[in-house]
């Protein structure tokens, strides 16, 4: 009994060590300041090794997308809204309350649409690799983008 402690202490401090240097060899200190900041453009910029005129380039693409994101969400808004108010009237017939969602459903497949197009304009400034990799982290996050305002980086309002 007295080995089997000793073992499973030796496990545990080497299992110690062992993370300690992981964490210390591949943290990258300019992703957690930027992290710690919450700026996503020096995220970005690090992340997927980025230049300073791919950064701009991107920026300035983010900027010129957020007005027409902006549209597209105030229309969906604004149609989920109409939805609500239909639903809430208890007078609407169930033509109108399906076409009511139907607009809600376009006017939000519009948007989807439009982010994804973006995404890969985005994404095609980078080096291949890491422009795969942008898109594999952020395609997911459109399906649930909950359009209540133009996105920033990590699709959040």
């Amino acid at each position: 009994m007295k080995n089997l402690l000793r073992l499973l202490s030796l496990i545990a401090v080497l299992g110690l060590v062992a993370a300690g240097v992981s964490y210390y060899t591949c943290c990258d200190e300019n992703l957690h300041a930027a992290a710690q900041r919450r700026d996503a453009h020096s995220w970005l910029c690090s992340e997927f090794k980025l230049s300073d005129a791919q950064v701009a380039r991107i920026e300035a693409m983010h900027e010129a997308y957020r007005q027409e994101c902006q549209v597209h969400c105030e229309a969906i808004m604004e149609a989920t809204e109409a939805l609500g108010n239909l639903e809430k009237s208890g007078k609407a017939t169930a033509q109108e309350l399906a076409a009511a969602k139907a607009l809600v459903e376009s006017r939000t497949l519009t948007c989807r649409n439009a982010i994804r197009v973006h995404l890969a304009k985005v994404a095609a400034l980078m080096p291949p690799e890491e422009g795969k990799r942008y898109l594999e982290l952020l395609m997911p996050r459109v399906e649930a983008y909950q359009h209540k305002g133009a996105p920033n980086l990590g699709m959040e309002p």
